[in-house]
Parts: structure tokens; C-alpha cells; sequence
């Protein structure tokens, strides 16, 4: 949410008390882990989805900083998964 809020994607990282409790089955530490690796895809897939000419399809008639702040804000985002 917090990403959300601040325009970036932060991936959510599973619960550590659960991944790392010994009274957690393995089965269950698994769940956990495809279920944080299939919000994470779909959160990049969301991001690379993106198109610059979105503004132009949308009859805005961008000029070139449109396009510029939107590979800026892009840059930005990807890399904020990284953080």
C-alpha cells in the first residue's frame, strides 16, 4: 500500500515470523513463497505494461517532456522494486 501511495511498486515480502517458525510445515513455508512469487509477477508484468503512447491514444496530443517524465517515472518505479 505504501508503494501505491507514493507511486513506486514495492514488492511485498512474506511474513518472517511465519517462513521462519519451526511449528510452520514446509508445505505451508512453500504457499507462502509461490503466493509472494505470483503477486510479485504480476505487480512487473503491470509495470512493463505500461505504454508511452498511452497519452497519445488518449488524444492528449503530448509533446516530448510527456514522454520524457514517462520514462523517467518508469525508471523510477523499476528501480524502486530493487529498494
Amino acid at each position: 500500500m505504501i508503494g501505491l501511495i507514493n507511486g513506486q511498486t514495492m514488492l511485498p515480502m512474506p511474513s518472517a515470523k511465519l517462513v521462519t517458525s519451526e511449528s510452520t510445515p514446509d508445505k505451508d513455508k512453500a504457499h507462502i513463497f509461490e503466493s509472494s512469487i505470483i503477486t510479485w509477477s504480476k505487480q512487473i508484468k503491470n509495470i512493463l505494461k505500461l505504454e508511452p503512447e498511452l497519452a497519445l491514444k488518449q488524444g492528449n496530443d503530448p509533446g516530448p517532456l510527456t514522454e520524457l517524465e514517462f520514462w523517467e517515472k518508469k525508471a523510477n518505479n523499476l528501480n524502486s522494486i530493487y529498494e
